[in-house]
């Protein structure tokens, strides 16, 4: 898209996790949909969709201020103090991008937990269940496809070795991963 501008870039991030999250800071709304549409261009693989993709999206405000000496997270507004670094909003967004994927691992679960709640509740109520053997081993897999996705995407699990190397921000990453 030639159209698309960054408008203040001084006061802009952008932090692009190779597990497929994006955390931005400073876009205006209007920039974002422009600038994920850019950053899809190069994505390889595992694109959401947009019903998945709402499911791990998060709209959180933030504001610097002279006030505060640490960053502080209450009701989706994140405060940081004026001096912050880049490597302690890092720390923060890799909290919130691990927060999102999961909430879409999370999703996927929840629909196919959706999809085959009448198994239980038929078995409870008639003492059996019309699948034949390999429509309940299909059923089955989906299953543990989906709960073992997450043990197969481990880069977004433990914490970033390049964050867990800066000593002074390990705590950062420690106290936002738990509030997320």
């Amino acid at each position: 898209d030639k159209d698309f501008r960054i408008t203040n870039p001084g006061a802009q991030e952008v932090f692009i996790f190779d597990f497929g999250a994006v955390v931005l800071w400073g876009v205006p709304r209007g920039e974002e949909a422009s600038l994920l549409k850019q950053i899809r261009r190069y994505a390889s693989k595992g694109m959401v969709g947009p019903e998945e993709f709402s499911s791990g999206e998060d709209d959180m405000a933030f504001v610097a201020s002279t006030e505060a000496s640490k960053i502080t997270i209450l009701n989706d507004v994140i405060v940081l103090p004026w001096s912050s670094e880049a490597k302690q909003r890092l720390s923060v967004s890799f909290a919130i991008a691990q927060s999102s994927v999961l909430a879409i691992f999370e999703s996927r679960i929840e629909k196919k937990v959706e999809e085959y709640k009448y198994i239980p509740e038929t078995l409870a109520a008639h003492g059996k269940i019309h699948l034949t053997e390999l429509q309940l081993g299909m059923m089955i897999g989906e299953v543990f496809v989906i709960r073992h996705d997450v043990n197969l995407h481990t880069e977004i699990l433990g914490k970033p070795i390049n964050i867990v190397r800066l000593i002074s921000f390990q705590c950062s990453y420690t106290i936002y991963i738990y509030i997320f």
